[in-house]
């Protein structure tokens, strides 16, 4: 890199980064922007794979990199990982949570940088069910255990060749700025050369980015709509476009609808809202462990998914370029069509001990999409046992506290006393409501949970909705009748 760009924040190639990507930049200098970026195929296929990531892995894999939420997810993760496993069915729930698997993770194993992880496959022990699982613990669709290992050689090759990767070797693409991905092939026309002229003195630069880089990016794309720029030319942005949430069928993809997937059928949830009155903010929620049990599966959800469901909405970031970046490029250019539609639509990975059908998410059939793990299902099972109820990630009963940003603790009158107490709401101001949780609350707590900082208030509370308030008793225990001083929340 030449000396005389000062101006330029060189990249540091870390411990982590020992897989690294060349990227040839145009940079406005004057303006301090990334006006396009241009790669081969390696790059682009893992910009493509984090529509693939749970979102537990996307706040587990920025966090450490860059300061800052993604709407309320760091506090769902950080609650998660705070609880005591002793609240936990099976003290491996908290793991799986924390750190879950891809349905599409075997076609990201030939990744120049796999993001997503790999694992072991498990078959269910019912003879004539077909399912592999991504998990050793709960049971499958069907009741059964799923605890038979299929042995797979780590040699042994699960694709044909020219299927090993997502896109097609020739392919080369351009990004820009807001992580829009097109064909360079695209690109070759005026349109180039009429962007170029907005801008004053441009540069080329040639970088070599790794790991950690990568990751800053994904972060960047979640809250900024200058990703490139973000990452490599300036200091972290904390300030945030306001969001755009209008939720309503105008931003929803209606061709997924909630099925039964062969699950038990999970009730509307039902939650005690406490909120305030006066600035119709959610405050906090009494709930049982069936809605931390919802949260817990936000977790386990892959975050193409939600661009996929919600194509209109606009969020904080720029993320949302890159799903329908995917979903524009021609065809020809992917390995085969079936990667493309994994990576426009991801699903759930098979296995997990509780699932939902608030929310439309179909579990992968992994053996569908390899014939040779299909073929390995036989060798592997032993003799079938008696189907159990398929468990929840949280005992019961319990009794929770969840915050207007997601975090949850178990419920304290202390903790109340002290939370409101910080918040200086009087009490007459106070107000409670029954609500529940259906399944188009649940699409918009899914949304919120991303997309901002008041995941129940953007839930719960509308404006033009008329709420009956009742004053709790046991906060006049609390307080003995006393009115705090009134702040803001």
């Amino acid at each position: 890199m030449a000396s005389s760009n000062k101006d330029f924040i060189e990249v540091i190639m870390g411990e982590y980064s020992a897989k690294t990507f060349s990227l040839k930049m145009l940079v406005a200098k004057e303006e301090n922007k990334v006006i396009m970026a241009e790669s081969d195929k390696d790059f682009i296929e893992v910009l493509f794979s984090f529509m693939l990531m749970p979102i537990a892995s996307v706040v587990r894999n920025t966090r450490k990199w860059l300061r800052g939420d993604i709407g309320c997810l760091n506090n769902l993760y950080g609650s998660v990982e705070n609880l005591k496993t002793d609240y936990f069915e099976d003290k491996m729930f908290q793991n799986m949570l924390l750190r879950p698997r891809s349905a599409a993770d075997i076609h990201c194993q030939n990744l120049k940088l796999n993001l997503i992880g790999s694992g072991c496959f498990y078959v269910c022990e019912n003879v004539n069910c077909r399912v592999i699982s991504c998990y050793n613990i709960g049971n499958c669709q069907c009741g059964f255990e799923l605890k038979n290992k299929l042995n797979i050689s780590p040699h042994e090759r699960l694709f044909p060749e020219e299927e090993d990767s997502f896109l097609k070797p020739t392919a080369r693409f351009i990004i820009t700025d807001e992580i829009k991905v097109m064909a360079v092939a695209d690109m070759a026309d005026l349109t180039v050369l009429t962007e170029l002229e907005k801008y004053g003195k441009i540069e080329e630069r040639v970088i070599r980015i790794g790991e950690i880089e990568v990751l800053k990016l994904l972060k960047r794309s979640l809250t900024s709509r200058t990703s490139l720029s973000d990452t490599f030319l300036k200091p972290t942005n904390n300030s945030r476009e306001p969001l755009c949430m209008k939720y309503g069928p105008e931003g929803m993809n209606r061709s997924l609808n909630v099925k039964d997937f062969g699950i038990k059928i999970w009730s509307n949830i039902h939650i005690k809202l406490i909120f305030d009155k006066v600035n119709n903010v959610a405050l906090y929620a009494v709930v049982k462990e069936d809605f931390v049990n919802f949260l817990c599966g936000i977790l386990t959800i892959p975050l193409g998914y939600i661009f996929n469901r919600f194509p209109l909405l606009s969020f904080s970031g720029c993320l949302g370029n890159l799903h329908k970046s995917i979903q524009g490029t021609d065809i020809s250019l992917f390995s085969c069509k079936k990667r493309k539609q994994i990576l426009i639509n991801p699903k759930l990975a098979p296995g997990l001990p509780y699932s939902s059908n608030l929310i439309a998410i179909e579990e992968a059939n992994i053996a569908s999409e390899c014939s040779k793990l299909e073929s390995s299902i036989s060798k592997c099972r032993y003799n079938s046992s008696t189907p159990n109820r398929r468990k929840a990630y949280l005992k019961e009963p319990a009794t929770f506290l969840v915050m207007d940003n997601l975090e949850v603790k178990p419920l304290s009158p202390i903790s109340v006393k002290l939370l409101l107490d910080k918040m200086m709401v009087p009490l007459s101001d106070i107000c409670e409501k029954e609500m529940i949780l259906d399944g188009d609350k649940a699409l918009r707590l899914l949304v919120a949970s991303l997309a901002s900082e008041h995941a129940l208030t953007t839930t719960f509370l509308s404006k033009n909705e008329h709420l009956n308030c009742d004053c709790l008793d046991f906060l006049q225990l609390i307080w003995g009748g006393k009115r705090t001083g009134l702040k803001g929340c």
